[in-house]
């Protein structure tokens, strides 16, 4: 199999649950050598959480297949010591304390960059590390309410609710894959590492679009305005005779092929709706018009008439779970992604296994490995180095790790890497 273009590179991963582990597997994905530290006798917080596939968690997998793991109490001196001497050669180091925890450890920029200058170092927080919030803890839902994401998500009449997956932990994680990318290259023309600061906050705060382009322009607080869209329409949901569709027409060409399509030749010519500017204006009075001619006819008719037009519509799905069942996008269920999948093809938590982005012929796209065990490895007190002195004797926990007593001299035991 072809390296991937990250291969060769070295990656300390000390994130739990979602956004820092997020950003580590796609480094991982594509060619990276990326070890996991996870506490010893608990594992990523992520260990207890669902779904479970044969008593392992579905939701930890999904975001540390392919990587290494090794379970580290950093305060001990000798597992503290271990940890350095892997970060000693690493290239890129992502962590997800609070701010200031990595200096108490002994683990800040200031002293890692020191003894590795070339270290691209990597903090995500809820708040970053400077400014009043700073120290505050978060989870995606107190950062998404925070940012005023909530406040625009639903419908008019509706109390604001968080979007169905957890984007600020999301958008985090990518802005960090991103901002590595960056660093790394970097690097190249310096020869140095650097320290790269990710907020969910900001990270969220970037996404709101429309919605924050629409504050800064009039003073007024957006409201909520369901599937539509702040700037353009009509771009919403359409009730048919059985079940809605979306319907995106961005501008006026896509718009007047719309009308046709509908046969409905006097929405195309109705001064309601001749611009953009003033189909936004008018969009209620629209989608009454449009769903008046949708309603006689299913969803299945009208994607396949506004398919054959070139507009883009769609069907709403529920949720993964549909779409694998259905198989309507060939490019997804054709490849038979998902547990039963995962299951056939003898790879554990294989779940939509592979990077969105393809990154070339050479990129890598394999069954990588899901870290299923974690080990303690600590230097056992008399060792001598080589082999004696190691101690094998596992214990098996009800999560789905493993620990282990203790490991030779000399560093990091590959032996020991499950």
């Amino acid at each position: 199999m072809s390296p991937g273009p990250m291969d060769g590179l070295l990656v300390v991963d000390l994130t739990r649950v979602l956004a820092g582990p997020l950003s580590t597997l796609m480094l991982a994905d594509l060619g990276a050598r990326v070890i996991k530290v996870e506490r010893p006798g608990h594992g990523d917080d992520s260990r207890s959480y669902g779904p479970f596939m044969d008593d392992r968690s579905l939701y930890f997998a999904r975001v540390n297949r392919g990587k290494q793991s090794i379970a580290l109490d950093l305060k001990d001196p000798d597992d503290h010591a271990t940890l350095l001497s892997i970060i000693d050669r690493a290239d890129v180091l992502v962590e997800n304390f609070r701010p200031g925890v990595m200096d108490r450890l002994g683990l800040g920029w200031g002293t890692l960059s020191g003894r590795n200058p070339r270290l691209v170092y990597v903090s995500i927080s809820g708040f970053g590390r400077t400014g009043p919030w700073r120290n505050r803890p978060a989870y995606d839902a107190v950062v998404q309410a925070a940012t005023g994401i909530m406040s625009i998500t639903g419908s008019p009449d509706s109390d604001p609710v968080k979007p169905g997956v957890p984007i600020a932990d999301l958008a985090a994680g990518l802005y960090a894959f991103g901002a590595i990318g960056a660093a790394l290259y970097g690097r190249l023309a310096t020869g140095r590492g650097t320290h790269i600061d990710i907020a969910m906050f900001d990270a969220t705060l970037s996404l709101l679009e429309g919605a924050a382009l629409s504050y800064l322009a009039t003073g007024v607080t957006p409201p909520r305005i369901g599937n539509a869209h702040y700037s353009i329409a009509p771009f919403d949901t359409f009730a048919c005779a059985d079940r809605s569709i979306v319907i995106c027409a961005a501008n006026d060409s896509l718009f007047a092929g719309l009308c046709r399509a509908l046969d409905r030749p006097d929405l195309g010519t109705d001064p309601r709706f001749v611009t953009n500017s003033a189909r936004l204006a008018a969009r209620e009075a629209f989608k009454q018009e449009a769903e008046r001619t949708l309603r006689a006819q299913p969803a299945a008719y009208w994607l396949k008439v506004l398919g054959a037009a070139g507009i883009p519509c769609g069907p709403k799905q529920r949720g993964g779970g549909g779409l694998l069942r259905t198989g309507c996008f060939p490019r997804h269920g054709g490849r038979r992604r998902g547990p039963s999948a995962a299951r056939e093809s003898g790879e554990d938590g294989g779940l939509a296994a592979g990077l969105p982005a393809a990154a070339g012929t050479g990129t890598r796209r394999g069954r990588p490995r899901d870290p299923g065990r974690v080990r303690l490895i600590r230097r056992c007190a008399g060792d001598g180095g080589g082999s004696r002195g190691r101690d094998t004797r596992d214990r098996e926990h009800s999560n789905g790790y493993r620990t282990s007593t203790g490991m030779a001299s000399g560093g990091v035991d590959e032996g020991t890497w499950s």
